[in-house]
């Protein structure tokens, strides 16, 4: 039998973007100032907790620990709301994604929606706006906050859904396929919308189909 040879990892190293968080799906986390503000974090610390009810949780950085480790004006934001939306992105929203991580709410000047060129919609419980791009937006009602290190962990039941139109959901590859009803492509045909079940940079633009 082969022997796989195995090396320690250092929990410190110079590049604290290894060893991260086991790699996940990049969602949007969007959520608003109780005088409206909208605001847009992406965030791979997230994860599904209960079906029963549906529970999520998302990781929120609450300090100062290293260059991309800092606080989230999202995590004051939903601190002092008690909501936020989980929105999945397509492959195809990978710079707006970069755009929304590249500058921080706490800059009051900076309106991250505009910046990333997504829209904003309306929720059916929650005040917090969903983002329009995104073809699943769960509305979460936070019910626990656990502080656990550099972050703090949001606990949220999840108490409405939204998705685009479709019209059934395949596998493909590790990915859920949503078959989309809403016309997504320029000439306004009927697209194929890859949901992020993998992490980002391995998945290729989004595929329209003609």
């Amino acid at each position: 039998m082969e022997i796989i040879q195995k090396q320690d990892v250092s929990l410190i190293t110079e590049d604290d973007g290894y060893p991260i968080f086991t790699p996940s799906v990049a969602v949007l986390i969007s959520c608003a100032e109780p005088n409206g503000r909208p605001n847009i974090t992406p965030v791979v610390s997230w994860t599904v907790i209960s079906r029963f009810p549906l529970t999520v949780g998302i990781g929120l950085c609450n300090g100062h620990f290293s260059e991309n480790y800092f606080p989230r004006y999202s995590r004051k934001v939903i601190s002092e709301t008690g909501e936020f939306v989980l929105n999945f992105p397509h492959a195809g929203l990978i710079d707006a994604i970069s755009r929304c991580g590249e500058v921080s709410g706490f800059d009051p000047h900076v309106d991250k929606f505009a910046l990333s060129g997504l829209t904003p919609g309306p929720c059916k419980v929650v005040q917090a706006p969903l983002i329009l791009e995104c073809p699943v937006n769960m509305e979460c009602k936070v019910i626990q906050v656990v502080p656990v290190g550099s972050h703090d962990f949001f606990i949220a039941e999840v108490v409405a859904i939204q998705s685009d139109l479709f019209s059934g959901q395949i596998i493909e590859d590790d990915r859920m396929v949503l078959q989309l009803s809403n016309p997504v492509a320029s000439n306004g045909g009927v697209g194929r919308v890859q949901l992020c079940w993998r992490t980002l940079p391995h998945l290729e633009s989004v595929d329209i189909d003609p």
